[in-house]
C-alpha cells in the first residue's frame, strides 16, 4: 500500500521542472530492492569494508563488488574481520545473510600473498 508519506518521498525526488529545457531521464529500476525508507531510491551504491592506514590516511577496499557488507567484527587475534553479506543471484529478493571472514589487510596485500 502506498502511504501518503511514501508517495511524498517519491515525488520529492522526481524533478518537477525540466532541467535544461528537457524532460528528466526516467528512473530505471532493475532490482527488487530499489527503495529504502528515509533514503529514497538506492541505485547501485553498496556498503563495503575498508582498511585505513593511519600513517598515510589511505584507504583500501577489502570487499569490492556488487554486494552489501554489514556488522563487521574483529577476530580475537585482530588478524581477521568477520562480517555478514547477502551474496548470490537476486540476493535482494531474500533475507539470507551469511557470515564471511577476510584478512584485515589491504587488498593489494591479499593479492600479493595469493600470487
Amino acid at each position: 500500500m502506498l502511504t501518503s508519506e511514501l508517495a511524498e518521498q517519491y515525488f520529492s525526488q522526481v524533478p518537477q521542472t525540466p532541467f535544461n529545457g528537457k524532460t528528466p531521464p526516467p528512473i530505471v529500476i532493475d532490482q527488487f530492492h530499489f527503495l529504502e525508507d528515509g533514503v529514497g531510491f538506492i541505485g547501485k551504491s553498496r556498503e563495503h569494508l575498508y582498511v585505513l592506514d593511519l600513517a598515510t590516511r589511505k584507504t583500501d577496499i577489502l570487499t569490492p563488488g556488487s554486494f552489501n557488507e554489514s556488522l563487521p567484527a574483529w577476530s580475537g587475534d585482530s588478524k581477521n574481520i568477520a562480517f555478514v553479506s547477502k551474496r548470490g543471484q537476486q540476493s535482494d529478493r531474500n533475507n539470507n545473510w551469511d557470515l564471511y571472514a577476510i584478512a584485515a589487510q589491504s587488498l593489494p596485500e591479499l593479492l600479493r600473498h595469493r600470487a
